[in-house]
């Protein structure tokens, strides 16, 4: 059986999200087992710098030429790009977002590469249904929950083309960073009990419902944590969220501390982590903040039923409901040893199932059936 020793990324922007922080999280694990990557991307952008800051070689391309699903432009960007690609000798092309998947699925049926797409969005638009249909059994898919197979194979796709892979989450770095330190920077009181929120802030996350849920909670000395911003893409909906915040009388129990470098290190000092999404995918955050150990709430939707399990590693809830979120938080908020014990269970979960080993074993032993 062949193996993959060479592998060609492509990703739609050159912006860092959950997609491209699962890329970076593979291109890095598969350059330490040997495995050489290239990556297909934008020109500017913050995943352009980490990606060379890890010697991690990548191609230029424009972001509307990547996201291109026209047939007749799409085949003129496989002539323009594939002279440069193939000096690198790709042995299979991944597609890291159904953004950018026609470029990579077609080059590969144009130069019998094969070909992976990783789908980790509920979108089903009839092209991308047809597209892996018609280069099935030369292109496979990569779904990051059992929910989005359900949605593919719902929508048309054939399941025998569709392999689950849950994403795999490194274990942060310690930080120097203490409680103290983190109160002190964001003037926040040391003594309360911390929950937060991270992530994109965008109108489906749950931002909205969680600030509904602290109204509820003024009783308790419970301070809420919003990490990360818009990214300049939504930033009505952000001044909405920050008008709420004013009009519920709550900007004292409410910090925005927007986008951080490194998250982990005020993750690590929560007590809860909040996933209130409409609907999730997969849901990264949640494995992170098991990682350090943290319990988790979350919506019972998506991705989320797949890594917390209700009363051992977190609290499931239903989606759009502040009162349920708030009855949740107070559970957790008023009994420290069930927060640790879900914390612990929550840790363990994540080394069996969600951590890099896990995950990248899984995708190289799917790359290697894909030869």
């Amino acid at each position: 059986m062949p193996t993959i020793t060479r592998i060609a990324f492509f990703n739609p922007t050159a912006q860092i999200g959950g997609a491209e922080r699962n890329l970076l999280v593979m291109c890095q694990a598969l350059k330490d087992r040997g495995i050489a990557c290239i990556v297909v991307l934008p020109p500017k952008g913050t995943l352009v710098d980490a990606l060379q800051g890890m010697g991690i070689p990548t191609i230029s391309f424009p972001e509307t030429e990547l996201k291109s699903g026209q047939i007749l432009r799409v085949l003129w960007n496989c002539l323009r790009l594939w002279p440069r690609l193939r000096r690198f000798k790709p042995q299979l092309l991944h597609a890291n977002s159904i953004f950018g998947m026609y470029l990579p699925v077609i080059l590969g049926a144009v130069t019998r590469l094969p070909s992976v797409v990783h789908w980790a969005d509920f979108d089903t638009r009839v092209g991308d249904i047809q597209l892996i249909k018609v280069t099935a059994p030369r292109n496979r898919v990569i779904a990051v929950s059992e929910a989005i197979r359900d949605t593919l194979t719902t929508a048309g796709a054939k399941s025998n083309t569709i392999t689950v892979i849950h994403n795999g989450s490194p274990t942060p770095d310690p930080s120097s960073d203490s409680r103290v330190d983190i109160a002190a920077e964001f003037s926040i009181s040391a003594d309360d009990l911390w929950v937060g929120i991270t992530g994109r802030i965008d109108d489906w996350k749950g931002h909205v419902h969680l600030i509904d849920a602290m109204s509820q909670l003024k009783n308790l000395a419970i301070h809420l944590i919003i990490l990360g911003g818009g990214n300049g893409r939504h930033s009505d909906f952000e001044a909405g969220i920050h008008r709420q915040v004013i009009e519920l009388g709550l900007s004292d129990r409410i910090t925005f501390i927007g986008f951080q470098a490194d998250p982990s290190r005020i993750v690590r000092c929560l007590d809860i982590v909040i996933c209130p999404s409409d609907y999730e995918p997969f849901g990264l955050v949640a494995t992170e903040a098991m990682a350090l150990a943290k319990p988790v709430i979350a919506s019972a939707t998506g991705g989320f039923l797949e890594t917390v399990i209700p009363d051992k590693t977190g609290i499931l809830v239903p989606t759009k409901s502040p009162d349920d979120l708030a009855v949740a938080i107070r559970r957790l908020a008023t009994d420290a040893d069930l927060r640790h014990t879900m914390g612990i269970g929550g840790y363990h979960r994540y080394l069996d199932r969600f951590s890099v080993r896990p995950f990248i074993d899984s995708i190289i032993a799917h790359y290697n059936r894909t030869l």
